[in-house]
């Protein structure tokens, strides 16, 4: 039986991305749209779609706040999780910088967390010619990010758009969105609708469960003649495989090979062969196949890459640090930040002159002197 999932971009740059799934991609695959731009939703062609945070925006976005990202989320929160009822895996892309995407993400990741699914996040920074104001915000919002979600996969655009080779501003969101997007797709499938050769959902929240939640996500493509082998060469040569190093220290590789109809059995062999061979003796390598028939003459090789291998007591760290997180998410902004301290203090109070208020008359009821503080009449002692 295989796994339900879903994609799901939040604000500006994750629904674009998500809208250039929808519209490529032939096999049907459940696509969210979460945004607070009125008009960015009308326009999605993604299978649901949800305006959030209307009565705070009016429609009109988030104006590059993620404070009012985050309210907008919490806003809709019941409707957020609805969505994920019944969900196995759920992949949120996110375009950090933005303020709905850098503040509405981390609430999205807990709700799909409390409906029972797994949550991967693929979040975007932004390319260096969007300014440091986006730069500062994207690496504020990472921290939640990591608090929020089972994996995050961090992609700095620039890097990206090293391996596709564009220039232009236009060109340089569009190669980037049809990157991600097929990436992201072939990962999904792989995992819950893969027709042919899939990988065991188990295996992937293991190899998630190993790593501590830090992945590193790669690309490439091949056409033509041999393009199989063209496609793992590109892999390598990426900025994000650093020439092939990150394949070579990997502990463990997800592998999801998307190609059309064509596809052979020698290619996939081809493909498992090449990149066994860049990776080390002890490397487990997962691997699955997705077919769609746009895809023709063309393949296409996304990797979730894990460097590193935890400890069972570390996993066990982590997975406390997250529900943490999680419930002090719940309670608000000021719960999370209270609860980070160590070694709070407390600051006693005692009643201070009235001042010219000396000779007021008190308001008194059943006994108590409402004039005076009820944290002083009640002797509660506040934290510093």
């Amino acid at each position: 039986m295989s796994s339900r999932g879903c994609i799901v971009g939040i604000g500006g740059g994750g629904c674009r991305i998500v809208d250039h799934m929808a519209v490529a991609s032939s096999s049907g695959i459940t696509t969210i749209a979460i945004d607070t731009d009125s008009k960015s939703i009308l326009n999605s062609h993604a299978t649901t779609k949800l305006e959030i945070g209307a009565d705070q925006t009016h429609g009109r976005g988030s104006g590059g706040d993620a404070h009012l990202g985050m309210l907008a989320a919490r806003d809709e929160i019941e409707m957020i999780r609805n969505l994920f009822t019944g969900m196995d895996l759920v992949i949120v892309v996110a375009g950090l910088g933005c303020g709905t995407g850098s503040g509405a993400a981390p609430t999205v990741l807990r709700a799909a967390r409390d409906a029972g699914a797994m949550a991967l996040c693929f979040a975007t920074l932004p390319f260096d010619f969007e300014g440091e104001r986006k730069r500062t915000q994207a690496t504020r919002a990472i921290e939640g990010l990591q608090d929020s979600a089972d994996a995050l996969i961090v992609i700095t655009n620039d890097k990206l758009l090293e391996s596709v080779g564009e220039t232009s501003v236009a060109g340089a969101f569009e190669k980037t969105d049809e990157v991600l997007g097929a990436g992201i797709y072939a990962i999904l499938k792989a995992v819950c609708d893969a027709e042919y050769i899939s990988v065991d959902f188990a295996d992937l929240k293991r190899m998630i469960a190993d790593c501590g939640g830090t992945c590193v996500f790669g690309y490439g493509k091949g056409t033509g003649e041999q393009k199989g082998l063209k496609a793992v060469d590109s892999l390598c040569r990426s900025s994000f495989m650093a020439g092939g190093e990150v394949m070579a220290n990997a502990h463990a590789l997800f592998v999801s090979i998307l190609g059309g109809k064509d596809l052979s059995i020698a290619e996939v062999r081809g493909i498992r062969e090449a990149i066994l061979a860049k990776t080390s003796n002890d490397c487990h390598v997962f691997l699955g196949t997705v077919v769609d028939e746009t895809w023709q003459n063309q393949v296409s090789i996304a990797v979730l890459a894990s460097e590193h291998r935890i400890s069972k007591s570390e996993r066990e760290t982590v997975a406390t640090d997250k529900t943490t997180a999680k419930r002090s998410a719940g309670k608000g902004d000021h719960a999370g930040k209270k609860q980070a301290k160590s070694g709070q203090t407390e600051l006693s109070f005692e009643a201070s002159s009235k001042g010219r208020f000396k000779d007021a008359v008190p308001t008194v009821m059943d006994g108590e002197d409402f004039d005076i503080p009820t944290f002083i009449r009640r002797g509660v002692a506040m934290e510093k």
